[in-house]
């Protein structure tokens, strides 16, 4: 990139970043609720299967940037 070109830099406003942040915790919520809700059992076996939900949620990510 060349240094003498004209160059921005944007920041959020207060409000764009509450907006952001609501917008982005909204969606966990409920899943968040959820599994508060769960019991012992139940949060050691999502606990153990986060790696390979990670592991699914990067590669469905990859592929729809493929697309």
């Amino acid at each position: 990139m060349r240094a003498d070109r004209p160059a921005a830099r944007l920041l959020p406003t207060e409000a764009a970043v509450v907006r952001l942040r609501t917008a982005w915790e909204r969606p966990a919520a409920p899943v968040g609720q959820r599994v508060a809700r769960l019991d012992a059992a139940d949060r050691a076996v999502l606990r153990a299967a986060l790696p390979v939900l990670r592991a699914l949620a990067v590669d469905l990510r990859e592929e729809a940037g493929d697309s």
